[in-house]
C-alpha cells in the first residue's frame, strides 16, 4: 500500500473554513499563499494554530498549505487549527486521536455572534433624569403603551422630597 501525496483536513470555526493539507516537509505554515506571519500579523499566537503538531509529536514534519476563508481573525485560526487537527487524524487515526481529543483539538467551536432578544435591556434606551434618580423604571411608555401618568410621576417626585413651586398642584393631582 502506498502512502498518498498528502493528507487533508477541513477546519471551521464561528463563519470561518479552513481546507488544509499536510505534505511531508519542514515545518512550514502557507496560508492563502502567503507565510503565517504575513497573513494574520502580530493578531494571533502563533503557537495555538501549531498546536496539533505539538501535541502528536509532529512538529517540523510537515509543510501545510491552507486556504482560508469566512470570519474574522480568531475565526480563522481556530479553523486553521481544527484543519490540521483532522489532517493529523487522517494520517495517523489510531495514533493521533486520543491527544488531539485529550487537547480538545477535534471538537469544532459552533459559537457565532451574540443575538440581542427584542424588548430586552439591551435594546432599550438608558434611564436618566428624574426617572433614573426616582426609580421608575420605563415601565411600557417606551413602546406606547401607557407607562407611569404624569400624577403619579408627581406624588414620587414629592415623595421622596423634593420641592416645586407647583407643589400644592401637584399634590392635588396626584389625590
Amino acid at each position: 500500500m502506498t502512502t498518498p501525496a498528502f493528507y487533508y483536513g477541513t477546519g471551521r470555526r464561528k463563519t470561518a473554513v479552513a481546507r488544509v493539507r499536510l505534505i511531508p516537509g519542514s515545518g512550514e505554515i502557507v496560508v492563502n499563499d502567503r507565510t503565517l506571519e504575513a497573513h494574520f500579523g502580530n493578531a494571533i499566537d502563533e503557537s495555538d494554530v501549531r498546536l496539533p503538531f505539538r501535541v502528536t509529536g509532529t512538529e517540523g514534519s510537515y509543510n501545510a498549505q491552507i486556504k482560508v476563508e469566512g470570519g474574522g481573525v480568531t475565526g480563522q485560526a481556530g479553523a486553521i487549527r481544527h484543519g490540521i487537527a483532522r489532517a493529523l487524524l487522517q494520517m495517523d487515526p489510531e495514533g493521533n486521536r486520543l491527544p488531539l481529543r485529550q487537547a480538545g483539538l477535534l471538537s469544532r467551536d459552533h459559537a457565532g455572534v451574540g443575538r440581542c432578544v427584542p424588548r430586552s435591556r439591551a435594546f432599550e434606551p438608558a434611564r436618566s433624569g428624574t426617572r433614573a434618580r426616582l426609580g421608575l423604571g420605563r415601565r411600557l411608555g417606551a413602546w406606547g403603551m401607557g407607562g407611569p401618568s404624569s400624577a403619579s410621576l408627581a406624588a414620587a417626585f414629592l415623595a421622596h422630597g423634593h420641592s416645586s413651586p407647583l407643589a400644592p398642584v401637584l399634590a392635588a393631582a396626584s389625590l
